[in-house]
């Protein structure tokens, strides 16, 4: 604190004390039924989500996203988790720069993961590679498909099945999965169509190029 500017350290104290003074009124209210304070812009606690003030929270901070990264963290070396890291940063950034109201960045999972809704039940993926061994061990675009457990069933549950691979030894930019993400953003039949790319070519628009995929879809 010595070693920040002035009005630096004066908004850190201010944003300790509020956290303290919220804290105490949540303590409050959850011990012994007290009532907190009305105030424009009351901060709101739960056991999963991180202090902070932000309407709804942020999954991406929850207790439990922490724990697994904490877990994947345990098994991997330094330079491991340096490149995890930036990997995770570069998702982020993406995923800020996305417009698709479907695309959920899975932070734990190293991914972003966008399912629009429509008739091909297709789905895409952006997998950064997996510090921890669990997933590829280069970054990757998949799409795939939902098949009905029983077809016969209107409501029945889904299994995701392969159609295609973007494999990719150097890492896209940021801005490269946000162009991918936001072409697919609200479009089914744009998935639809990246799904019948020829290995060797890229998805329409893209950088992409398929790599690997389910000739019989």
């Amino acid at each position: 604190m010595a070693a920040v500017p002035g009005p630096v350290g004066t908004a850190i104290d201010a944003e300790l004390e509020a956290e303290d003074r919220g804290l105490r009124e949540a303590l409050a209210e959850y011990s012994q039924g007290t009532p907190p304070p009305k105030a424009a812009n009351r901060r709101y606690w739960d056991f999963g989500a991180p202090f902070v003030a932000f309407d709804g929270g942020i999954d991406a901070l929850s207790g439990d996203t922490r724990d697994r990264l904490n877990d994947i963290e345990k098994g991997i070396s330094a330079k491991q988790r340096q490149k995890g890291v930036a990997d995770l940063r570069v998702l982020v950034e993406s995923h800020e720069r996305c417009v698709s109201d479907d695309a959920m960045l899975e932070v734990a999972e190293f991914t972003i993961f966008d399912d629009p809704d429509g008739e091909d039940r297709c789905y895409l993926s952006v997998d950064a590679p997996h510090p921890g061994g669990d997933g590829p061990d280069s970054w990757r675009v998949h799409i795939g498909r939902w098949e009905p457990d029983d077809p016969a069933d209107e409501f029945s549950s889904a299994t995701g099945n392969h159609v295609l691979y973007c494999d990719r030894s150097a890492p896209p930019t940021s801005a490269e999965i946000a162009e991918l993400l936001n072409r697919g953003a609200g479009r089914p039949k744009q998935l639809s169509a990246w799904a019948q790319t020829a290995v060797g070519d890229a998805l329409a628009g893209t950088i992409f190029v398929a790599t690997e995929r389910d000739e019989d879809w």
